[in-house]
């Protein structure tokens, strides 16, 4: 009977000890922003959300932690994106290409100071990025062609402003001290504007 009580209680405690392992298993990171020309409607059944197309401008985040697919509705057509790799993704419903890089931003936050050669290659890798030339995941430079998924970012300290969202000049540093990954995107027209904008103020 002791030897019964001895061998039961030994098991529960393996239980509890394998259930405190599995509570401190960390959470897969995993995230998709949305930028639409819609309303997006997350209440649909069978789908992530649904997107009503407009000229209005919508954004939204999920956490997809656990997926390796997703169905949305856009319309009446219904699209499914491969999301198996943990990270953060931006499906572009917008009615024109976005593009978009990481800022480069100082230790402290704040965003590094531009001299003359850095406007030069600044002004010829937009141009590049326009016509959806030299973008890599290596050099954090994106072009997403409407109805398409892209993965930017491989970890939760990465922040993603959209076409309609300015980025504030002083960002917060995580807990390794260190400023967060920060993307910044436009539309083509946009991008476009504020690039002849920069040459003809560079012509006077």
């Amino acid at each position: 009977m002791k030897l019964s009580n001895l061998l039961l209680a030994g098991m529960i405690a393996v239980g509890l000890a394998s259930c405190g392992e599995s509570d401190k298993t960390p959470k897969e990171f995993k995230k998709v922003v949305v930028f639409s020309s819609g309303k997006i409607d997350a209440t649909k059944a069978d789908v992530l959300f649904a997107v009503s197309p407009s000229n209005q401008h919508n954004e939204q985040e999920f956490d997809i932690a656990g997926k390796n697919s997703i169905d949305v509705l856009i319309g009446d057509e219904k699209i499914s994106f491969d999301v198996t790799a943990p990270g953060y993704y931006i499906i572009n419903f917008k009615k024109d290409t976005l593009v978009g890089s990481k800022m480069s931003f100082g230790d402290e936050g704040t965003p590094k100071k531009l001299g003359a050669d850095d406007v030069d290659r600044m002004i010829d890798s937009t141009q590049k990025l326009l016509k959806g030339e030299n973008v890599s995941d290596e050099t954090r430079t994106y072009s997403i062609v409407p109805k398409a998924i892209k993965r930017v970012g491989d970890h939760e300290n990465t922040k993603v402003y959209g076409p309609f969202s300015n980025v504030p000049y002083e960002i917060e540093a995580g807990s390794d001290g260190k400023a967060p990954d920060i993307l910044k995107f436009y539309t083509n027209p946009q991008k476009r504007k504020s690039l002849d904008e920069l040459l003809e103020r560079l012509r006077k």
